[in-house]
């Protein structure tokens, strides 16, 4: 059994300090994950922290035998629509300060960085999160699967489809 799944049956059982391990591994990567769905720090901010709070009143409905990530993955990615429509929120992406962000997502603000963000909106919602999940969440596709309850193979081909979309927007751009 892994560190993971010891502390997350500590938090079956009661535990909540060992909540605090879960959250301080996930919580940079959950982050990442809303502000790629909101457009939006404080957005993000608020759907994080929901979802956090429902995985935790929720952890006992969760199978310690599968990856816990698809899991809160779609916790989270559900208070990030929450959020949306609450704030009816569905604008472009505003400046957002680099400081605000992860260095690893975006190091520098360039014309090419903002070219390829362009793009990535420009794609519908489907290929924007499948994108989302490989590439910046770096979901394998038996996790991407589990999240979106779908078969492995059409990650496959949602993927690749996602991908020729880009590229066609990139080149269209050039």
């Amino acid at each position: 059994m892994s560190e993971e799944q010891n502390y997350i049956k500590n938090c079956q059982r009661g535990d909540r300090d060992s909540f605090e391990f879960i959250f301080n591994r996930y919580r940079q990567k959950a982050y990442r994950a809303a502000l790629f769905i909101t457009k939006n720090p404080q957005d993000a901010l608020d759907a994080l922290q929901n979802a956090f709070i429902r995985a935790y009143r929720n952890i006992n409905r969760y199978d310690v035998d599968k990856s816990f990530y698809p899991w809160f993955y779609k916790i989270l990615q559900n208070c990030c629509y929450t959020q949306l429509r609450r704030n009816k929120n569905n604008c472009e992406i505003k400046e957002i300060s680099d400081m605000q962000l992860n260095p690893a997502w975006i190091v520098q603000r360039t014309e090419k960085h903002q070219n390829i963000i362009t793009a990535i909106n420009s794609l519908s919602a489907v290929d924007r999160e499948i994108l989302q999940l490989k590439y910046f969440q770096e979901l394998s596709y038996k996790e991407i699967a589990e999240a979106l309850k779908i078969p492995i193979g059409t990650v496959m081909s949602r993927l690749y489809s996602a991908k020729t979309r880009l590229r066609e927007l990139l080149d269209k751009g050039e």
